[in-house]
């Protein structure tokens, strides 16, 4: 079996934004109780936060700078280990 992909897919995980990775994992687990309609809403709604900086999260733009515009790829994410994200601070 061709485990390639699981190994890309651990690389990218270990690149993500700590606050990124947690909020995707509660809002699929929110997800599986919803219907199609609302797990749309709720995606506007946490992109259209993320994106207007409605609450303190500047990864998005973190992320963008080390992409696109430093090209280093050297993240500098706050926080920047999953265990210092506390669940309080997810929408």
């Amino acid at each position: 079996m061709n485990d390639k992909w699981i190994t890309n897919a651990i690389k990218s995980m270990k690149l993500a934004s700590p606050t990124s990775l947690k909020i995707t994992l509660k809002f699929i687990r929110e997800g599986r109780k919803q219907t199609l309609r609302q797990c749309l809403i709720r995606e506007f709604n946490i992109s259209s936060h993320i994106v207007l900086r409605s609450f303190n999260y500047n990864n998005f733009y973190e992320g963008g700078k080390a992409i696109f515009f430093t090209k280093d790829k050297k993240f500098k994410w706050e926080p920047s280990k999953l265990e210092q994200v506390h669940d309080a601070i997810l929408m």
